[in-house]
């Protein structure tokens, strides 16, 4: 998310397994939307990373704010 703005960014996985415990990500890119396989570069600036899950009974879980530089 864009941590001016707030906004959706993009996607950093597109699908977990049910099992899976981390996600590897070059931080250049975002899926378009949940569940797309296309992906576009981020452009330089501020963001942090929000996870939030399909079972509305587990919490979301926030990540500070990070820089993306060129």
């Amino acid at each position: 998310m864009d941590a001016k703005t707030k906004e959706v960014v993009g996607w950093i996985s597109s699908n977990t397994d049910v099992n899976q415990t981390s996600v590897s990500w070059d931080t250049r890119s975002v899926f378009l939307t949940r569940g797309s396989g296309y992906q576009k570069d981020i452009k330089p600036g501020s963001y942090f990373i929000k996870i939030v899950f399909d079972n509305k009974n587990w919490a979301t879980i926030q990540g500070g704010t990070f820089q993306v530089v060129q």
